[in-house]
Parts: structure tokens; C-alpha cells; sequence
């Protein structure tokens, strides 16, 4: 009996620690570069140049986890906007917004893999996990764009969306087209 991987349950860990790693690096980075001492001023610091200053870490981060991200930024809103009576909360909150749902986001993506395996139509693991890296190494090249990375991260998602109701649609129209009952497993 050979063991599976279970992408459902391995996807969401990697993913999380891989966002931990590489968001709380940008994140690093990007708080040094921003109380760095300039001139005669102590420190160059605004807090609009915290909307300009994207490390390459964060980028790959926010690219590798862009669904989550905007769903923990429309959290971080709601939150603000019943929150108005009280202080704005501290900026961590919106980032650890975001932790919440890529383990969710992931997970969601391993059960599709997990299903797709079973079902035999993606013959080997192999082939799963070199589509992961394949995603990954796309969201890494995507991430040389200083300005449009957001876009870049949003059409790449939206690309992995359509490929899997194509392949779903593809699923459902095969048998159909070849006459045979479809699959109730």
C-alpha cells in the first residue's frame, strides 16, 4: 500500500509558513528602509511611503497569496468601520487578517488537488506538486513588476480559476460526449 500526500492537509502548512517567512521578511525590510536615518532628519519616515516600499519578499507573498489577502483586507475594513467609535488598530491586525484565510485558501486548493488525483485524471503526485512549483515560480517571476504586481498577482489567480472550471467543465462534458453515464463517486 503506497501512502499519498494529502494536499488538503500539507498545502495549507507550506503555504502559511512560506507567508510567514517571506511576508514577515518584506515586512522586515521594508519597516528598515523606512526608519532608516536620511540627512539631517532622524528618520525618513512617512506613513505614505508605506504604500511605495514593496520588498521583494512581500510582493512574492501578497502574489503567492492573493485571494487571502484581499479577503483580510476587506476583514480589516469591516472591522474599521465598526471600529470607528474606538483608535485605529495597529496596522499587525490587517497582516494577521490575512494569515487567517490562507491556510482556508489553500486548503481549498489541496482538496481540489486531492480530488483531481483520486479521480485518476492527473496520473501521478509528482505531477500535482510540479504544478504547485509551477505556481509558485510564476508568482516569483511576476514579482519583478515594481507597480503592477497586484494586477499581475490578481490575473494570475483568475488564470488558475478558469483552468480549474475548465477542467471541471471538461470533466462533466467528456462523458456526455461519449455517451456514458456520469460518475456518481
Amino acid at each position: 500500500m503506497t501512502r499519498t500526500i494529502q494536499f488538503r492537509k500539507a498545502l495549507p502548512v507550506v503555504h502559511t509558513i512560506f507567508a510567514v517567512f517571506f511576508g514577515g521578511a518584506g515586512l522586515f525590510l521594508r519597516d528598515a528602509l523606512l526608519n532608516r536615518p536620511f540627512l539631517s532628519n532622524p528618520v525618513v519616515y512617512e506613513p505614505t511611503l508605506r504604500s511605495f516600499i514593496w520588498p521583494w519578499p512581500l510582493k512574492f507573498a501578497a502574489i503567492l497569496d492573493m485571494p487571502a489577502v484581499l479577503a483580510g483586507i476587506l476583514l480589516s475594513w469591516a472591522i474599521a468601520q465598526i471600529d470607528q467609535l474606538r483608535p485605529a488598530l495597529p496596522a499587525w491586525t490587517s497582516v494577521l487578517s490575512m494569515l487567517i484565510f490562507i491556510p482556508l485558501l489553500w486548503f481549498a486548493v489541496g482538496a481540489w488537488l486531492d480530488r483531481t488525483l483520486r479521480a485518476s485524471q492527473i496520473k501521478s503526485p509528482d505531477t500535482a506538486w510540479n504544478l504547485c512549483l509551477l505556481f509558485i515560480a510564476i508568482s516569483a517571476i511576476t514579482t519583478v513588476s515594481a507597480t503592477k504586481f497586484v494586477v499581475f498577482g490578481a490575473l494570475l489567480w483568475l488564470a488558475l480559476a478558469m483552468a480549474i472550471a475548465a477542467h471541471a467543465l471538461l470533466k462533466w462534458i467528456k462523458p456526455r460526449a461519449t455517451g456514458h453515464a456520469l460518475d456518481t463517486k
